[in-house]
């Protein structure tokens, strides 16, 4: 599940219990992160994975129970900040433990609507510095768009070496628009968009000029949320560069890997494909 509630959609209200519940989970920490490889559209090697966040309450079960209260109570900031030090520590961690490999990127959220102060990031530089160049900055595409933050990041980011890719595009609120202001590395194309590609020709045609723009301009295209083999064999015939999804891998707590199989899959799917 990803991060986000649209902008504009009407939330209710959270309850009592509900505030008193997202303080725990502050309070105590009790978040888990899964992950969940991102795959070489070619090889099916592994380019990167996608921290998700799974917290552990007994009332707020969802990432988006969370954001909701947190977005009732103005307390993004606090899952801003989380966010970026909780991923990148568990991330650390599954490194350690021999089960991410160190080349390996992480994708981690972050909304358009939050940014650290200067002295948090640089207290992020000084903690996290050997991994920083790993770091690809997901900006929610469904979230408010604030354009200083959004460069100010951007900026961060890149100076580390990091890379900025647009989450969840076809669904949101600012689209080209997003493209033009935060001139991202890579964009994903949205999991609703990806479902039924193999059969919808709609939404086909709008993935190609997707595509075809994002090629003009050196930007590499991320289909998420593949789920069979036929929506597998159509994004590789129409180009995309990494994908994601059931497919390939559930997120993980123990980050799962390719199996060979799937591997050779994708590579003889390309080969009869492309030549």
């Amino acid at each position: 599940l990803k991060y986000g509630v649209g902008i504009g959609v009407r939330e209710e209200v959270a309850p009592k219990e509900h505030y008193k519940a997202f303080d725990l989970l502050i309070e105590k920490n009790l978040f888990m992160y899964h992950f969940q490889p991102i795959v070489n559209a070619k090889t099916g090697d592994i380019f990167a994975y996608e921290a998700l966040m799974r917290p552990q309450g007994e009332t707020l079960k969802t990432p988006l129970d969370v954001i909701r209260v947190a977005r009732q109570q103005a307390k993004m900031y606090q899952i801003e900040k989380l966010t970026w030090h909780k991923s990148m520590q568990a991330y650390i961690n599954q490194i350690e433990s021999g089960n991410i490999s160190p080349d390996a990127k992480l994708f981690l959220n972050s909304f358009s609507s939050q940014i650290l102060t200067d002295e948090d990031f640089n207290d992020y530089e000084q903690r996290y510095v050997q991994y920083l160049p790993n770091i690809v900055m997901e900006v929610l595409e469904s979230d408010e768009l604030d354009e200083g933050f959004a460069r100010r990041k951007s900026e961060y980011v890149r100076g580390w070496g990091g890379i900025i890719a647009l989450d969840d595009f076809g669904t949101g609120y600012n689209g080209d628009y997003s493209l033009i202001l935060l001139s991202p590395d890579l964009v994903k194309i949205d999991m609703n968009m990806v479902r039924g590609v193999d059969t919808d020709e709609n939404k086909q045609k709008l993935i190609l000029n997707l595509i075809s723009y994002a090629k003009r301009q050196n930007i590499k295209i991320l289909a998420e949320g593949v789920q069979t083999h036929g929506e597998m064999e159509k994004l590789i015939e129409f180009g995309v560069d990494y994908m994601q999804g059931n497919y390939f891998a559930l997120p993980m707590f123990t980050p799962a890997q390719i199996s060979e199989a799937t591997k050779q899959e994708l590579i003889e799917v390309n080969r009869r494909i492309n030549g």
